[in-house]
């Protein structure tokens, strides 16, 4: 979101640092979303602790801010102004640092008022997409729960039911089992009566009228037993045809029973699934209305944008005759401008993680009575009492300085006579063999200062070697001091 990072310190330990925050927070008093802007990297705050302020492009200062693992968490406005943000501390009285640490200069950051809103659009209907899926799980879940419970219910009466229908089913099979028994009996009694008759018949001419009187009477005993036979199966057949009859209709009444209740749970089951499906067809049009707003909010904002870009283009272009060629112009410009700025925020990039990891100050050291004797003219100064020297790259033992990485370095030399020096020192600083600056100071209480800024290829050399008006023969530096700083301006990308 922060296309631009620039970041201006002096020769400090603690240096401010400026940078976006991870993600879009939200503002419980006012039920706003924002963009937080981080400004720190604390390690001690002092007592009373250090509190940074913020710098908006129209100079209005914000003071409110947190303190969060060391940085301080700044809230940018809705709407947010696009240009360069400042992240500064107060003046040295205000408040008071831990000694001996110096003052952190500020830290300026450049922001785009269209990144800031696609980010708190962004980070808006995310948090709003999440409340709706948690509120759309529980109620998933809860219909689970359910549908499972009525699943385990139907279950059961199933087991129930066949539990029901087999002794039923093996009392239909017995009762037509006896029903068939029943039917055979009869068809034998009347194959045998048949039988009866006819040999009756046959001997009919050979019988005396007693035996025929007999015959008769025998047969209408028969006739009355076979009768009543006959009645008493059909009286057995009606009733147990009725009892058939009462058991296929309690299990038909129960099987209905059976299926309107397992109906009437699909029918349920069917509903709250067409519940569910509605509810995630709401949630996909509510995303895609979402998706949508989010889309025209994007296109509006661009077409604003282009729009007033085209404006101010097209007053600058009167002398063009078609606009078809302006519009070209523009698309070749804009594509110009966005290889231009894709190079420069790769060089801003590349430059602030090498500034990241090259200190500025390299080196910084003095010379005075307690080093070693200047022998002759042209001596290389070994400067001995080192302060820093980041990297090695001065060396003590021939007092030679080696560009650690290529770019522009700045050199400053000192020399200082005190009241009871009763000559003169004079050096120059010397690279690759050329002289390049000389300075020199007179006897009591003078000062000279000597500052190089030059291009140096990685590896090439500087020293400070003693000047003309150096007498031959070792001495000492008495009442006299020399200085060297070398700072690193700026590595080339």
């Amino acid at each position: 979101m922060f296309r631009r990072t620039f970041l201006f310190f002096t020769a400090a330990i603690n240096v401010l640092h400026g940078c976006e925050g991870p993600q879009v927070v939200k503002d419980d008093n006012s039920n706003e979303w924002h963009v937080p802007l981080l400004c720190g990297r604390f390690e001690d705050r002092g007592t009373p602790p250090l509190v940074p302020y913020l710098t908006n492009p129209r100079g209005e200062r914000q003071t409110s801010a947190r303190f969060d693992n060391g940085s301080y968490v700044f809230l940018l406005p809705n709407p947010t102004p696009t240009g360069a943000y400042q992240c500064s501390l107060p003046d040295w009285p205000s408040n008071c640092p831990p000694s001996p640490t110096p003052l952190p200069s500020p830290a300026y950051l450049y922001v785009e008022m269209l990144e800031v809103a696609m980010a708190v659009l962004k980070g808006r209907y995310i948090s709003d997409f999440r409340d709706l899926e948690l509120s759309l799980t529980a109620r998933l879940q809860e219909a689970t729960s359910k549908n499972t419970k009525l699943k385990a219910r139907l279950a059961e009466f199933e087991r129930s039911v066949d539990e029901f229908e087999g002794p039923a089913r093996e009392q239909v099979k017995n009762v037509r089992s006896e029903l068939g028994l029943r039917e055979d009996l009869s068809s034998r009694v009347d194959h045998h009566l048949d039988n009866l008759a006819v040999q009756a018949g046959n001997k009919t001419g050979s019988l005396t009228p007693n035996l025929q009187t007999e015959q008769k009477h025998l047969k209408n005993q028969v006739d009355q037993k076979h009768d009543k036979l006959k009645s008493d199966s059909l009286q057995k057949l009606r009733d147990t045809k009725t009892l058939l009859d009462s058991m296929h209709a309690a299990v038909d009444r129960h099987l209905q029973a059976l299926n309107q209740s397992r109906l009437h749970k699909y029918v349920t089951i069917a509903g709250q699934v067409d519940v569910l499906e509605n509810r995630s067809n709401e949630v996909g049009v509510r995303m895609k209305t979402a998706e949508r707003c989010l889309a025209d909010e994007v296109t509006t904002v661009v077409e604003t944008e282009n729009q007033a870009v085209r404006r101010q283009m097209a007053r600058s272009a009167k002398d063009l005759l078609a606009m078809g060629k302006l519009e070209r112009i523009l698309t070749d410009s804009k594509a110009l401008m966005d290889q231009k700025y894709s190079d420069e925020s790769q060089k801003i990039l590349k430059l602030h993680d090498m500034r990241s990891s090259i200190h500025n100050t390299l080196l910084c050291a003095h010379f005075g009575e307690d080093n070693v004797m200047l022998r002759s003219l042209y001596d290389v100064i070994k400067y001995r009492n080192i302060v820093r020297n980041d990297g090695d790259a001065y060396n003590v033992t021939d007092g030679t300085f080696t560009a650690p990485v290529s770019g522009v370095y700045i050199f400053l030399v000192t020399l200082h006579n005190t009241a009871q020096s009763t000559s003169g020192l004079f050096v120059a600083t010397q690279s690759n063999g050329y002289c390049m600056l000389s300075a020199g100071s007179e006897r009591w209480s003078t000062y000279h200062t000597c500052v190089l800024a030059l291009h140096f290829q990685k590896g090439v050399q500087m020293q400070v070697r003693s000047y003309y008006g150096m007498k031959h023969g070792a001495r000492k530096p008495f009442f006299r001091h020399t200085s060297l700083y070398a700072f690193l301006l700026r590595p080339d990308l």
